[in-house]
């Protein structure tokens, strides 16, 4: 028999993890496992964390499908796609494997074939613009070129690889960074455009998948489950209470006093201006009784007094 969990983060109160154990006579031997990739041991490093068991006692076929449901739910990091650290799709462990999984593969491999003095030499023969097989790189904001990738990734202190991902257009090129055979070809001009529209596409995409998505009835039971009842920590319910507080929540409308022309970020403080409670200024504001205010939404104000 098997079982599917997950890992929450406590400082955002955020899943950054799903994997799969085999029976282990109720232990869970593998959910509180600390041998894991680099990526989840430098959120570990930085908060505690919480384990979860989702599904126990069920098959390994179920656990399996459950895992690529759940990493399919929460987003694989590394592809840009949510907050999981997991370097593949689960199911069997090695489904569309990232780069970053792939490289760690390759690194194994040189490190059992190569000795570490020939691997040295090489790279000292091939270290960055001294490779002949290298790319010129450019920063499209400020035109500074680098003579490779590596040199590039340096100086933004990002993995190489990721940068490469970047350039090659395998991922979303959020560092505004280009070949420079590309640069001197298209221009900076083209390259951006080029940039912004494959940013586009693929936010365009993610939401289309998500819309597609298929969540059975049982897991979104769990999901439920597991939300309720949840303690967030102090520091989350600070970041929340900031985040919505007032002028700084994003669904709120801005007010204005038409006989002073004194203007609200919120219902809130127009209500408290003349010593009242906002539920009864908002009551009158979206018509669920008559307004014999003043007071008026902004927008409003300002689409009456355009016509």
């Amino acid at each position: 028999m098997a079982y599917v969990y997950r890992h929450i983060r406590k400082d955002k109160d955020q899943v950054f993890y799903i994997g799969i154990g085999t029976d282990d006579k109720g232990k869970h031997t593998r959910a509180y496992s600390k041998n894991r990739n680099r990526y989840w041991k430098r959120i570990v490093d930085k908060t505690n964390y919480e384990v979860e068991i989702l599904f126990d006692d069920i098959t390994k076929e179920e656990a399996l499908s459950k895992e690529v449901e759940f990493i399919q739910i929460y987003g694989r990091g590394d592809l840009g796609l949510g907050t999981l650290c997991n370097l593949t799709d689960g199911g069997e462990g090695v489904t569309n494997m990232s780069e970053e999984g792939k490289e760690k593969l390759r690194e194994i491999r040189r490190n059992t074939i190569m000795p570490q003095e020939q691997k040295d030499r090489y790279s000292e023969i091939f270290k960055g613009s001294g490779n002949p097989n290298s790319s010129k790189v450019i920063c499209g904001k400020t035109l500074k070129v680098f003579g490779s990738i590596q040199e590039a990734a340096e100086y933004l202190k990002i993995n190489k690889h990721t940068l490469r991902n970047n350039l090659n257009g395998k991922n979303c090129n959020k560092y505004v960074l280009f070949y420079y055979k590309d640069y001197l070809e298209k221009g900076i001009d083209k390259l951006e455009e080029e940039r912004l529209f494959k940013i586009k596409k693929v936010k365009e995409d993610l939401n289309q998948k998500r819309k597609n998505r298929i969540v059975s009835d049982e897991t979104r039971k769990k999901l439920s489950i597991a939300g309720k009842g949840k303690v967030l920590s102090e520091q989350h319910k600070l970041k929340l209470l900031n985040t919505n507080k007032g002028s700084n929540n994003h669904i709120s409308k801005k007010v204005i006093n038409k006989e002073t022309k004194e203007v609200f970020d919120t219902i809130k403080e127009a209500a408290e201006s003349i010593g009242k409670y906002r539920i009864w200024l908002s009551s009158k504001l979206n018509g669920k009784h008559k307004n014999k205010t003043n007071f008026i939404f902004y927008n409003d104000y300002i689409k009456k007094e355009g016509n």
